[in-house]
């Protein structure tokens, strides 16, 4: 959603009492080093089965290189994620606290 970040550092600017680039370690190890995968997520994909597999992003995340689901208990890793969440933690505030026009954005 455009302008989360944004919202999220002003309310941290106003009320946070951690870094802000702290906040993202958890998010970032789990990312880098994965996580068990649990039953509920292996059983959904395995049964969104092809309609899932043909999502080129979704293929790239939840599948194995041979095309078969990830299964229960595997370790999951998104290094994409793990990125985008260490380009949030050290990037200047003003980066995403300067939040488009709400005009602007309407006349698109």
């Amino acid at each position: 959603m455009p302008g989360t970040i944004a919202v999220l550092a002003m309310a941290h600017k106003a009320h946070g009492k951690l870094p802000w680039a702290q906040l993202f370690e958890p998010a970032i190890r789990l990312a880098e080093q994965g996580f068990a995968v649990p039953p509920r997520l292996a059983r959904e994909l395995s049964e969104g089965g092809a309609e899932l597999a043909a999502m080129p992003g979704i293929r790239a995340n939840f599948f194995n290189p041979d095309g078969t689901p990830i299964r229960a208990g595997q370790t999951w890793r998104n290094p994409g994620l793990a990125e985008t969440f260490k380009a949030i933690a050290q990037a200047e505030r003003t980066r995403f606290t300067a939040a488009p026009s709400p005009r602007r954005s309407l006349k698109r």
